[in-house]
């Protein structure tokens, strides 16, 4: 698979290792400087810069998927937030990014100068599915070692992912677009016999979204239909749901996987450069 093929194959190209780096080193900052903030103390952050994870994805590819994984471990090493859930925590975000970075291989990446309107319409397109992908894996981890409940672990994560991709997102992502991009250009750009060829299929894409969304939603209706539980009910630490949830969400979690993974046929650009003779 060509999509599996790009992540190891970049380390050989000394401009993907050095944007590693970067994301790396951006998410960790972002992290020190919110360290305190902490909605969930030693479980979840307040995290405004969750929102470099899906342009870091989209960009640079396989760099940002993991530079993400690398923040999150490092981070969570140097926070003090080692644990049971770093697995699942890293897991949603390597996820996360991932899904960015094959959800743009559906777009022509050669359209640099956009109207606002698109830009914010491309950009939650392409990190939307991921808010709820990197969610439901450490709410499902917090469920399985029944720290907190799904709906509540995962509806908090949800809510702060969801808000700042969408405030902060469209605006980071037009910026990065005209200012950044045309001068240290993106992922396509160094790795031309890397999967650049490979896009997200239409299937693969639906997959992503309805896979994204419905394991959060398996977990939230699951717990309620078996357990009464909803994001709002009070609870404390070592309390879960019932492993109904857990059964319910698992496939779904797999299936984000494949989804992922999923590619057919040529990315958007090289369908352009063939369609115009180049």
């Amino acid at each position: 698979m060509q999509a599996i093929r790009s992540l190891v194959m970049m380390w050989k190209y000394p401009r993907m290792v050095a944007w590693f780096l970067i994301v790396t080193a951006l998410y960790l900052l972002g992290r020190l400087a919110f360290a305190k903030a902490q909605v969930i103390p030693y479980f979840i952050e307040f995290q405004p810069y969750i929102v470099i994870v899906p342009l870091a994805g989209a960009f640079w590819g396989p760099a940002g998927v993991w530079g993400a994984l690398a923040g999150s471990l490092i981070g969570d090493a140097l926070l003090a937030m080692w644990g049971p859930l770093t697995f699942f925590r890293g897991a949603g975000l390597f996820l996360f990014a991932l899904s960015a970075q094959r959800l743009w291989s559906c777009f022509r990446r050669d359209e640099v100068i956009m109207p606002e309107w698109t830009q914010a319409v491309r950009f939650m397109t392409v990190a939307l599915p991921g808010c709820f992908i990197s969610a439901s894996w450490p709410a499902w981890g917090a469920e399985w070692l029944k720290i907190y409940p799904f709906p509540y672990f995962g509806s908090l994560i949800v809510l702060n992912h969801v808000v700042f991709c969408t405030l902060l997102g469209p605006v980071l992502y037009g910026f990065a677009a005209r200012e950044i991009v045309p001068h240290v250009g993106t992922w396509y750009d160094v790795m031309a016999d890397g999967g650049v060829g490979e896009g997200l299929s239409g299937a693969g894409a639906l997959v992503v979204f309805a896979s994204g969304l419905g394991a959060y939603l398996a977990g939230l209706f699951a717990a309620w239909i078996f357990y009464g539980a909803w994001p709002t009910r009070s609870t404390v630490l070592g309390i879960a749901s019932g492993g109904a949830v857990v059964i319910s969400v698992l496939p779904i979690l797999l299936l984000q996987v494949v989804g992922a993974f999923w590619g057919q046929g040529r990315s958007a650009d090289a369908q352009g450069l063939a369609q115009s003779g180049r």
